[in-house]
């Protein structure tokens, strides 16, 4: 009974299209099967290791974590499918597949760590941009990520549980006003955003607006203390003075 040869690579490819082979999977000498091993670097996951012959069948499955997307399965150059779950009849030849990972456009200026459960932007690469949105799939931010974001005019986040100016270098609440750059404007809270914490916007005295979604549904104490702040809420403005 003949045998395949199967080789499992997992890579990475950032913004500029460079790949890096992590793992390298080799034939348990005197077996005659197929050991797949999988290693990833905190991009996401790949399951489907063991030992086939060929003619097997065997099932590839990928998880992506926050802040990534899967490009594919390929063999090569040649893509075999964009699906997570990827099921295949094992080659006789030798043939090395490779799971292929990116990071997510969106997320494409941030600096962030990322496992299967949370996603943390701790810089920017880019810091003289005049906006900044935070996708989804952020679950913090870093003290100080912002710092040096001087000239941002509005800011869109996922999340609202911390003060505003802790984002740009800010440890108390009381000190909002110091830290968050004088550009800052706007801020606009996604549909993700169910609760904004106490304190929050304290002090913020130069914010003219903060927009929200119909998804909001409490807001903590004193989040909008010493400062004069606007809600777009349905169409309806109301002023938090």
């Amino acid at each position: 009974v003949p045998y395949g040869s199967l080789e499992l690579y997992t890579a990475i490819e950032d913004t500029y299209w460079q790949e890096y082979l992590v793992a390298t999977d080799k034939i348990r000498e005197g077996e005659g099967g197929v050991l797949l091993t999988v290693q990833t670097e905190g991009m996401g996951n790949v399951t489907g290791g063991g030992s086939y012959p060929a003619g097997d069948t065997v099932t590839f499955t990928a998880e992506t974590y926050p802040g990534y997307t899967f490009l594919g399965w390929y063999e090569g150059e040649n893509l075999l499918s964009e699906e997570m779950i990827y099921t295949f009849e094992v080659p006789m030849s030798a043939t090395n597949y490779t799971a292929k990972f990116a990071v997510r456009d969106d997320m494409a200026n941030f600096v962030f760590t990322s496992d299967r459960y949370s996603c943390v932007i701790t810089g920017i690469k880019d810091s003289s941009v005049t906006e900044i949105v935070v996708p989804d799939c952020v679950t913090d931010i870093s003290l100080g990520a912002f710092i040096n974001c001087t000239s941002v005019t509005s800011i869109t986040l996922p999340i609202a549980s911390r003060n505003l100016g802790y984002y740009f270098g800010a440890e108390d609440n009381s000190n909002n006003d110091a830290y968050i750059p004088r550009s800052l404007k706007t801020v606009v809270l996604s549909e993700k955003v169910r609760n904004i914490g106490g304190s929050a916007f304290y002090n913020c005295n130069r914010l003219t607006s903060i927009v929200i979604s119909n998804q909001l549904t409490s807001i903590g104490c004193d989040a909008f203390m010493n400062c004069s702040i606007y809600q777009r809420h349905s169409g309806m403005v109301q002023n938090f003075v």
